[in-house]
């Protein structure tokens, strides 16, 4: 997949909580969901609205594609249903064997000389 010259990927964007600009031009903002307003009822203005939606373990752009690449992962391992699973997600119970994945395909899409944010 063509990245559409963007230099920046966000592999696990949820509400881009990191980001000032959440609408960066440079940026290609990534996720394995996408949730509309409400979603959450305790904060009803947050969503997650992605570019594209992928997994990060096998993400479907070319080798040496972005410049910098921001990877907040999940940092649970519960599946349960707090504020905190719904905004950001979890880890199952294979997040060893999955963060090995995820980052050798994060690491196959950073330019030679880019920089990963994890």
């Amino acid at each position: 997949m063509d990245n559409n010259d963007k230099y920046i990927l966000d592999v696990c964007c949820g509400g881009k909580m990191m980001w000032f600009d959440k609408n960066n031009k440079e940026a290609l903002f990534c996720d394995i969901r996408e949730c509309e307003k409400g979603h959450i009822e305790a904060c009803p203005n947050w969503e997650c609205k992605p570019d594209i939606i992928a997994d990060y373990k096998d993400l479907p752009f070319k080798d040496n594609s972005f410049k910098l690449i921001v990877w907040d992962i999940p940092h649970l391992i519960d599946q349960g249903t707090g504020i905190i699973n719904k905004k950001y997600g979890s880890l199952g119970n294979n997040w060893k064997e999955d963060t090995t994945k995820a980052f050798n395909s994060i690491w196959s899409k950073l330019d030679k000389h880019g920089t990963l944010i994890f």
